[in-house]
């Protein structure tokens, strides 16, 4: 496949102004959204589920009843990714508005998950064994066979690693700002966690793409939930060839989605490739612009949120 056809669309800064029209949806009239926290259980460790969903969510039909997993990165948690508290910037809380049950699962290490022990360094690998047992509660509390999936940085490599081992439960899966074959000569950690500091929480966003209190308030909020984080990481930076993201395992309807300010031809021709050795019959890969790695954060927010939800509530023919 030419990577003219993967790349499906490269946004207009126009469509934003459509975006903040269109973003937000009202609530009935007796619906209200709260947050909750939740906990599975893996190996007697507790597995932190944050959720926001629309008071009425169980009266819908099951057939509308639809389910959306985020997965952070590398250093921060669920929460502050994906719920941060302030105007229309939440996540969850968009994706609650727009109908659909709205979790974050936090990995052994961080946020409110219990630390990880023996062996588990909280790689790549260990967090998908999480990830297993939060979707599991998941399906079972609001009653799913599958959910679409969202991976934001590490959270890349996490997602496809579970949608790779569980594909029956991962209806779409979208794949935000990673990397799949990078491979780095690091030392490999002596310490089982890393302290996070206030300019490293802010160190994603790109000047004159966000708003100042946007990442005051984000910094804050990292600092609270994840004042440490897990270095398994690292070995995950220094990857076996078991830890590489296999596409061909991948059937479901992906969407690989950059900011235009952390692309380049060489990255972009390197997750095209990853799409053309997929086993999904949709695929695309979308690079938006006025943001980079914290685009759903920055600016174009409204844009991201709008081009997540219209993907995972496409359907398609399957006879074409």
């Amino acid at each position: 496949m030419q990577v003219a056809r993967l790349i499906a669309v490269t946004l207009a800064a126009g469509l934003l102004l459509a975006a903040t029209r269109s973003a937000k949806l009202p609530l009935s009239a007796t619906s209200s959204i709260e947050g909750r926290s939740l906990f599975a259980e893996r190996d007697g460790q507790r597995i932190h589920i944050w959720e926001k969903t629309a008071s009425d969510w169980a009266a819908k039909p099951s057939a509308e009843r639809r389910a959306v997993v985020f997965v952070h990165g590398a250093t921060y948690s669920g929460r502050p990714d994906f719920d941060l508290n302030i105007r229309d910037y939440s996540v969850m809380e968009s994706f609650a508005k727009a109908g659909w049950a709205s979790f974050a699962v936090d990995a052994q290490g961080y946020g409110a998950s219990d630390d990880p022990v023996g062996d588990n360094w909280c790689r790549a690998r260990d967090a998908a064994k999480d990830l297993h047992a939060a979707i599991e509660t998941i399906c079972d509390l609001r009653g799913v066979e599958s959910v679409s999936l969202l991976g934001w940085s590490w959270g890349v490599q996490v997602a496809g690693e579970y949608a790779q081992a569980h594909p029956d439960r991962v209806d779409k899966l979208v794949l935000q700002g990673g990397t799949f074959r990078d491979k780095y000569e690091i030392p490999a950690p002596s310490e089982r966690f890393r302290r996070n500091s206030a300019e490293g929480a802010a160190s994603d966003f790109v000047e004159g793409c966000f708003e100042a209190d946007v990442v005051e308030r984000y910094v804050q909020a990292c600092l609270e939930h994840d004042p440490a984080s897990p270095n398994g990481l690292w070995f995950d930076f220094m990857q076996d060839s078991d830890q590489v993201l296999q596409p061909a395992k991948l059937p479901m309807p992906t969407l690989l989605i950059l900011g235009e300010r952390e692309s380049s031809p060489e990255r972009i021709a390197d997750l095209s490739a990853f799409l053309a050795e997929s086993a999904a019959t949709h695929k695309r890969l979308l690079i938006l612009p006025g943001g980079g790695h914290a685009i759903l954060l920055e600016k174009p927010h409204l844009l991201w949120q709008r081009e997540i939800k219209r993907f995972f509530g496409e359907s398609w023919d399957e006879s074409h």
